[in-house]
């Protein structure tokens, strides 16, 4: 059942990287957060809504699965789902991360990176 929830996460976090459109448009560069506020190690998290639930990133940790992103400096960033390593960018005026060409819309608050997609969302939070 574990693997089963972890397969699940890792292709909703697949789905919303590769992304079939473009990105809507984010918020207008003064309104975007600075980069430095952005900087840091995420781990999974849960907010209402979520296609990923709460009682599944609890059983993540528990056994303990790592589902992280760090977003640097340089505007990369990279996300670790079970062990994989997948690279992306950033742009924080357009508020969107890029992998392969696929761009995904985020919004950032509170130490928290929403991405969403096409009703898809999944939630990092802050943990450094």
């Amino acid at each position: 059942m574990k693997r089963m929830l972890i397969y699940l996460i890792a292709a909703v976090a697949a789905i919303l990287l590769i992304g079939c459109g473009s990105a809507k448009k984010g918020s207008s560069a003064d309104s975007a957060p600075e980069t430095k506020s952005l900087v840091g190690y995420y781990e999974l998290g849960w907010t209402e809504g979520d296609s990923v639930q709460e009682a599944d990133v609890k059983a993540v940790k528990e056994a303990g699965i790592e589902f992280s992103l760090t977003v640097n400096e340089d505007g990369t960033a990279r996300l670790v789902s079970n062990g994989k390593e997948i690279d992306l960018t950033y742009d924080m005026d357009q508020m969107i991360m890029e992998y392969n060409g696929g761009k995904i819309p985020f919004t950032f608050e509170n130490d928290t990176i929403y991405l969403e997609e096409d009703g898809r969302h999944l939630t990092f939070n802050r943990e450094d």
